[in-house]
């Protein structure tokens, strides 16, 4: 079972694992909250057995244009520098536009966003979007990104055909912020390779 969370798991690592969980999903953000994925949290996900996969996202909702992909990819690769995740697994990024989502009229601005992610991510790490479906299938066809995650509402425009398309390498159900032992989680579908990772444990000393 794959899940996402905007919890911090420090310390909940053996529970998810003993839960069946094998990847967390985990979050980058420009603020430090507990949304935040912090180094001590990746070694514990990591010293479980768990693989984790990244996203950036402050409100799902930014700003779409080059500089603004630019800022938010050099944030992201700060983090992830920090964080100690590894060279090609893969950053996801969020496009969501709550309430409704995007539609084909957004596409202009998210190529321009997309645009910016890319220059500063290159071949550092795969470029992942998570999004609605219009914005997936049109980035995937236009080879702006590499992976796609489809966000959990089948109602956006193109969501319901994308997801059966299964072009998708992760699907959110549309269950979502349930409730385990005070984390919010989301489930995931997985379908292939996801550009998950796990990071590197220091050694405890005297061991």
């Amino acid at each position: 079972m794959i899940v996402d969370t905007n919890s911090n798991t420090l310390g909940h690592a053996a529970a998810l694992k003993a839960r069946g969980i094998t990847a967390v999903g985990r979050y980058y953000a420009t603020k430090p909250t507990p949304k935040r994925l912090q180094p001590a949290e990746a070694q514990d996900l990591s010293r479980e057995g768990l693989d984790i996969f990244a996203i950036f996202e402050d409100a799902g909702d930014p700003t779409l244009s080059v500089e603004s992909g630019r800022t938010q990819a050099a944030t992201a690769l700060q983090q992830a520098t920090a964080v100690g995740q590894p060279k090609g697994s893969a950053i996801y990024f969020a496009l969501e536009h709550l309430p409704s989502g995007y539609t084909h009229n957004d596409l202009p601005g998210i190529r321009l966003y997309a645009q910016g992610l890319r220059e500063v991510v290159g071949q550092d790490y795969r470029l992942g979007l998570y999004s609605c479906g219009v914005v997936l299938a049109t980035m995937l066809d236009e080879g702006r990104c590499d992976l796609a995650w489809l966000s959990a509402s089948r109602g956006f425009e193109g969501s319901q055909a994308f997801y059966e398309s299964r072009r998708w390498v992760l699907a959110q159900e549309p269950h979502v912020d349930q409730v385990w032992n005070g984390l919010s989680i989301d489930v995931d579908e997985a379908n292939g390779d996801f550009g998950a990772f796990r990071v590197v444990v220091p050694v405890a000393s005297g061991s």
